[in-house]
């Protein structure tokens, strides 16, 4: 999808977890750039190759999620190679997904999925994304704080994603 050079920034999750990949659409949109996945303690060749092939050296990588997500090692790699590298990530999965809403920016419009099963979340991404506006977790039934605390700073819609049972 983008020609060479020609993303804004990459946005970087763990390949083997969904939590942060799911909310990263939203920032991926922002930020004109393609949404790429890592995995382990280094970053795999495949990954470093689309990375240098659509930002050049100077470029932003977001990396979404703590060091247990994406371990420092894969930052360094890409800060040797000339990447300016931003971690959003938070104490969990909420919390992340709040980081990654808020450097997403937005017009405030919530899409709210369970953090606990992907498959809400991970549909509502370009739902959120076409309406330039975010999708955040919640534990089930629990509203996590670092959710609740977004909500009551940024008034908008909030649309829940999935049924009941989620």
């Amino acid at each position: 999808e983008f020609p060479a050079g020609g993303a804004g920034a990459v946005v970087l999750a763990r390949s083997d977890n969904a939590a942060d990949s799911t909310v990263g659409t939203v920032l991926a949109a922002a930020k004109n750039a393609p949404l790429l996945f890592t995995t382990g303690n280094a970053l795999p060749a495949a990954t470093a190759t689309e990375i240098a092939r659509v930002i050049p050296a100077g470029g932003t990588v977001y990396l979404l999620g703590g060091t247990s997500a994406i371990p420092s090692t894969v930052a360094t790699q890409l800060t040797d190679r000339g990447y300016a590298v931003v971690r959003l990530a938070g104490g969990d999965r909420y919390a992340t997904a709040v980081a990654v809403a808020s450097a997403a920016g937005g017009s405030g419009t919530v899409f709210l999925a369970t953090g606990t099963d992907f498959a809400d979340a991970l549909a509502a991404g370009p739902a959120a994304a076409h309406d330039k506006g975010v999708v955040l977790l919640t534990d089930g039934t629990v509203m996590p704080p670092a959710v609740r605390a977004y909500l009551a700073t940024h008034h908008g819609s909030v649309f829940a994603v999935g049924g009941h049972a989620a």
